[in-house]
């Protein structure tokens, strides 16, 4: 049903942020990401020199997320009725200290591109191993709009604080959005095999265990590109609503 009349419905998307989400919504967000994540000019210099400054502050507001983002995937797989087995940081970000901070944290010196890991015992459902999955990417609008707000007052600090959100949704494509998408791709499976009588199927043990993987690559791209175009469009509504209000 169309609740909008179409004129109306246009100028909404556009006038509040949600044209792309709506016209496209399984469009690779990629290139808008590390367009959003290029500050260069808040740099001085030559441009090699501000594109490798550009890279380095993104891979140090990484380190920044890092623990928040792994208590977060801990911390909802408690919530949902589950159990990890270990929660480690990556040493390069602080995962000595969190270790002093708590002892149920390991540190261990993993690749600069991984943060840490939560190796789970046991999830406490289906809904909960995939709100498990993905609950730390309810931080990327507030990362969107310091982003885009640290450019807009040509503020360093604020571009750098929120950029390490942004990566890290980027970055899920190869674990958390993979994992996302795999879950459902092999509970649909599951589903299916079990509806027409192969009650002891095992999508692992399964000539399907491969197309399973792909088709799960596939749904957590789409995944994490519609989820990163529905909060940056969210986060340009907000905006725009708040500056309707104070005029």
């Amino acid at each position: 049903m169309r609740i909008f009349h179409s004129d109306l419905e246009g100028k909404v998307q556009e006038e509040y942020g949600f044209k792309d989400v709506v016209r496209k919504p399984l469009k690779s967000a990629w290139d808008e990401i590390f367009q959003d994540l290029n500050y260069e000019e808040l740099f001085s210099g030559s441009k090699k020199r501000k594109s490798r400054l550009n890279d380095l502050a993104i891979l140090a507001s990484f380190g920044i997320t890092s623990i928040p983002h792994e208590l977060i995937h801990a911390g909802t797989n408690i919530l949902t009725g589950g159990t990890n087995e270990q929660i480690v940081i990556n040493r390069l970000y602080g995962g000595d200290l969190a270790h002093l901070v708590h002892s149920g944290i390991d540190a261990k010196l993993l690749l600069p591109i991984i943060g840490g890991y939560v190796k789970i015992q046991e999830y406490g459902s289906m809904l909960g191993e995939l709100a498990t999955s993905v609950a730390p990417y309810a931080m990327t609008p507030l990362a969107i709009y310091m982003v885009s707000e640290g450019k807009k007052r040509k503020s360093l600090p604020l571009a750098i604080a929120g950029s390490g959100m942004i990566i890290s949704q980027a970055g899920g494509i190869i674990g958390d959005f993979f994992h996302f998408g795999r879950t459902i791709m092999y509970e649909t499976a599951d589903f299916v095999a079990n509806t027409v009588g192969y009650q002891h199927f095992d999508a692992d043990d399964s000539w399907m265990a491969f197309p399973l993987a792909v088709g799960g690559f596939y749904l957590g791209s789409k995944s994490l590109s519609f989820s990163y175009r529905l909060f940056k469009s969210g986060v340009n509504y907000c905006r725009n609503l708040f500056k309707k209000k104070e005029k």
